[in-house]
């Protein structure tokens, strides 16, 4: 069996792509022959079926009778496509190229490789009938979220050459198709994603398949249809309603253990308490390595995924098993598993000087001692904020240490005792960090010790906490500061004390470097990790000479599992990881034989996290392609965004964009604020915004208001403070997303001024990417959702005034934009100037103005 997707027709003919490779058969079934090997997306054939195109992920071409011609690339913009169709000998193709924010545009390819935009709509599919063009706007493969309803769920709009109209049918629809004159797609409205039809009107909805696997990448000739349903490709006669899976078959192909080297894929580290051997994980596999000689030696069972290896003692490893959906156990190489029960995932671990036990810090925010003698499990701590973190015991085993969080923004160091006793180091200014021992008295750490300051162009303070050095004399429980300056950890050798910067700088002689440290029990030796280079004792142990044998099929069973677990002991609603998680398991769990590449599985693990029905459900493969650089468009289109609206307004109005709420988002709300921030009104358009985590300081910063005034001998009265813009609206669209979303229901929430738009993506849940699977890819799960006075997960937040996206004429080229800029004239009592550039159908006052209507 094979994992087959994204299937097209024509004719006798089917394509496909299976197994990194782009494949054709006949219709009627049997072994396909190979047209070209790659990692492949979206092929379509030609009206004449001679070529296919296809995403690699740019747009290419092959002839379908090839005879060894090569396939041909056309484009070349560095962004992900996928090819829609053709239209006139030209190639239809999504992408989010040459756009300020990543949403998808069509353009078209002709077969020299000149690229024009295909209308202005921002669509992803496409589909071309009897004089009629039917696109899908907003998101698709619903099978990825399923029964989503938020701003972003796919909608059609048909045109019969003029404007187009949106059809009234139920929310997240995908992949368009005409036979005829009636117009094919995948909708979930039932419950699970089948094959519907309706008029060109939208009238007559009708389904036409059944199953409990959805319907994906729908496609056709004009006269039959061809979908994948779990990782199998289905027909559909749409004259007789007959679907029937096609029998085709691809070659087998053997796949074959994979010889890794630990550089560039090691996991954890550790070294042993007389520092004569090195503990490593690569892809899983647990590695003891001799310090001396090099030579290395594999622990454990091949097909379980083994991580947070450590030394019991000199000869004794431990480590964290994972085989897969059942949980994580303590295994003990050489003697087998601890038969603790059910502890969540074990995000770090510390053994005992005398390796009798173990402390434990979960995911569930929990401190665990486990006896290794009897498996006996004692909670000494559970925290009410995040996981504990940076466990290790002193020397005598009497006391452990650990950064325990006290708030959401504190964590101070607290020692616990095998019988419950407690103390704190200090009480924290900060997170204090990084607890270690130089002898069984004395307890370093790390932590804010003194706080740096800098005022910026409008008097405006930015404080900033220095992480110092501090030393806790256990006896007398006196804490002070070690050193100045900047310092992130703190070990004890036979030679001193080294500390390591913020920027990876060590206190030894000579200075050196390192990404992380390690010191052994007996305090000589000491292991560095650079970049990842390791030095032990100063001297290089090349990871290149250290090689395991994995299995990718048995990896992928494991990942599969580990993936399914991860969501059902983090998801912040229970009601989502029930019966109906267990029912997903036992639904997608055997498809996982299909699967022949890395892709494929990403694809199937897609298809699973959709069950949950929520945002944030991410698998981040470990080696992507580069960002594309979207600065050049995101500035030009600000800047004539912004000329725009000063034009309309005579000066009074001012514009900006955040691209999202993290760093470069609040750099370009902060550069924006110096010149726009100081004018009467102001949009703020968050369209395309992809989330962050400063929602509140832009908020902040929106809300101030005029306390008093500043006088002088000398020039005119000044306000104090500077207040925000007296007239403020939000422009918001389906692809405002995440920490955007927050944003704008906290907005309306505050009274700030109304939003324009449409309705947003339905994102508002929050995520901590910290869980890896074992080939360095990263999940994420909703561990927790936000409220701002409204629901907002899966449904999104709505606007005041609705205005779609969709082109009004040639005078209003951005309606949402020219509507809010209306709205602000009325508020402010402002009438656009004769001849400006507004599209004068949005200026018709609303409630929030002149109230005399609505506008959109």
């Amino acid at each position: 069996m094979t994992y087959l997707r994204w299937p097209d027709l024509h004719g006798d003919r089917i394509v496909f792509v299976a197994g990194a490779a782009l494949w054709t058969a006949p219709v009627t079934g049997g072994l396909a022959s190979l047209l070209v090997r790659g990692e492949v997306s979206t092929p379509r054939f030609s009206p004449d079926g001679a070529l296919v195109a296809y995403a690699d992920p740019e747009v290419s071409t092959i002839r379908l009778s090839s005879d060894g011609v090569p396939a041909r690339r056309l484009t070349s913009d560095g962004v992900p496509a996928e090819v829609a169709g053709w239209v006139g000998g030209r190639i239809v193709y999504a992408s989010s190229a040459r756009q300020p924010v990543p949403v998808a545009r069509l353009h078209t390819v002709d077969l020299e490789g000149v690229v024009e935009p295909y209308g202005s709509m921002r669509a992803g599919a496409v589909a071309f009938g009897p004089g009629l063009v039917a696109v899908r706007t907003g998101l698709g493969d619903q099978a990825r979220r399923k029964r989503y309803r938020g701003g972003a769920a796919g909608a059609l709009w048909v045109s019969d050459g003029g404007r187009f109209r949106r059809l009234d049918l139920p929310p997240g629809v995908d992949a368009p198709c005409w036979v005829g004159e009636r117009l094919y797609f995948l909708s979930d409205h039932e419950g699970v994603g089948q094959v519907c039809s309706c008029a060109p009107d939208g009238s007559d909805l009708t389904v036409h398949t059944s199953g409990e696997y959805y319907a994906r990448a729908l496609a056709g000739d004009g006269q039959r249809l061809v979908f994948q349903r779990a990782g199998a490709i289905f027909l559909l006669d749409p004259a007789t309603h007959d679907e029937w899976e096609a029998p085709v078959a691809v070659p087998e192909e053997s796949i074959a253990d994979v010889e890794v080297p630990a550089a560039g894929n090691l996991g954890s580290l550790d070294i042993s308490p007389d520092g004569s051997r090195l503990a490593i994980t690569v892809r899983g596999r647990a590695v003891s390595v001799d310090v001396e000689s090099g030579a290395a030696r594999e622990h454990g069972d091949p097909d379980v995924r083994h991580r947070l290896v450590s030394w019991l003692d000199s000869q004794r490893l431990l480590g964290v098993a994972s085989a897969g959906r059942e949980h994580e156990r303590l295994v003990v190489f050489g003697d087998g598993p601890v038969p603790h029960g059910d502890l969540g995932v074990i995000t770090e671990l510390a053994v005992h000087p005398n390796g009798t036990r173990v402390a434990l810090a979960t995911g569930r925010q929990e401190l665990l001692l486990v006896e290794l003698s009897d498996a006996t499990v004692t909670l000494l701590a559970r925290n009410n904020f995040d996981p504990v973190r940076d466990l290790t015991w002193s020397p005598d085993g009497v006391w452990l240490a650990c950064s325990f969080p006290e708030s959401p923004h504190t964590a101070s160091i607290w020692l616990f005792d095998r019988h419950g006793h407690t103390r704190q180091a200090r009480v924290p200014l900060g997170v204090d960090r990084s607890p270690s021992f130089s002898d069984d008295r004395t307890l370093h750490f790390t932590g804010p010790g003194e706080f740096t300051s800098q005022i910026g162009p409008a008097g405006e303070i930015a404080v900033r906490a220095v992480s110092t050095w501090f030393a806790m004399d256990l006896d007398s429980g006196q804490v002070k500061a070690m050193r100045a300056g900047e310092c992130r950890q703190v070990l004890a050798t036979t030679d001193g004390v080294v500390t390591r910067a913020a920027d990876g700088s060590l206190s030894t002689d000579p200075p050196t470097r390192a990404d992380a440290v390690l010191v052994s029990a007996d305090r000589t030796t000491v292991v560095c990790l650079d970049r990842g280079a390791l030095r032990i004792a100063g001297r290089p142990l090349d990871l290149a000479d250290i090689r395991v044998e994995i299995s990718p099929r048995a990896q992928w069973r494991q990942m599969f599992g580990e993936a399914w677990r991860l969501q059902r002991e983090h998801v912040w609603d229970t009601a989502r990881v029930g019966a109906a998680w267990d029912t997903a398991w036992e639904r997608y769990a055997p498809l996982v034989e299909r699967v022949r590449t890395r892709a494929e599985l990403s694809d199937l693990l897609a298809e699973l996290h959709g069950e949950l029905s929520a945002s944030h459900t991410d698998e981040r493969p470990p080696r992507r392609g580069p960002v594309p650089d979207r600065g050049p468009w995101h500035t030009a289109w600000v800047t004539a965004n912004r000329r725009r609206v000063h034009g309309v307004s005579g000066g009074r109005i001012g514009y900006l964009h955040l691209p999202d709420l993290g760093k470069r988002g609040f750099t370009r709300f902060r550069e924006a604020m110096v010149t726009e921030g100081g004018l009467a009104g102001l949009v703020v358009d968050v369209r395309g915004n992809e989330g962050g985590h400063a929602s509140w300081q832009v908020l902040d910063e929106l809300s101030r208001r005029q306390r008093g005034s500043r006088v002088s001998r000398y020039g005119r009265a000044r306000a104090w403070p500077a207040p925000a813009p007296e007239a403020l609206v939000v422009v918001a669209d389906e692809y405002t997303g995440s920490d955007g979303e927050l944003f704008c229901a906290a907005f309306r929430a505050a009274g700030l001024g109304p939003i324009v738009g449409a309705r947003t993506w339905g994102g508002a849940v929050g995520v901590r990417p910290r869980h890896s699977l074992v080939d360095g890819a990263v999940t994420t799960q909703p561990e927790f959702a936000f409220e701002v006075g409204e629901p907002i997960e899966g449904r999104g937040v709505s606007p005041d005034v609705a205005v779609d996206a969709q082109p009004h004429g040639p005078g209003c080229l951005d309606p949402q934009l020219d509507s809010a800029v209306a709205l602000l004239l009325a508020r402010l009592r402002l009438l656009p100037r004769s001849g400006d550039p507004v599209c004068r159908s949005c200026y018709r006052g609303s409630r929030w103005g002149t109230s005399e209507g609505e506008i959109g």
